[in-house]
């Protein structure tokens, strides 16, 4: 298995990963993780989704949130 780790765009791909290794993944890290996962091919990428990306989600999120109350 290869391993590429680029730290500016917080993203990990690994090369030669097998199904069944992506499932185990997906399996051991839950559903409540704060990383994106893509396979395709026996590429698995890993991403963590930057501040500035997450930032106007949240308070998109709780504008919502405070029209409904």
């Amino acid at each position: 298995m290869l391993l590429q780790s680029i730290p500016a765009e917080q993203r990990t791909v690994l090369y030669n990963v097998s199904w069944e290794t992506f499932e185990a993944f997906l399996r051991d890290t839950c559903e409540d993780r704060g990383s994106r996962f893509a396979y395709d091919c026996g590429t698995l990428e890993s991403m963590t989704p930057l501040f500035e990306h997450e930032n106007p989600k949240i308070q998109f999120d709780r504008l919502i949130f405070a029209l409904g109350e």
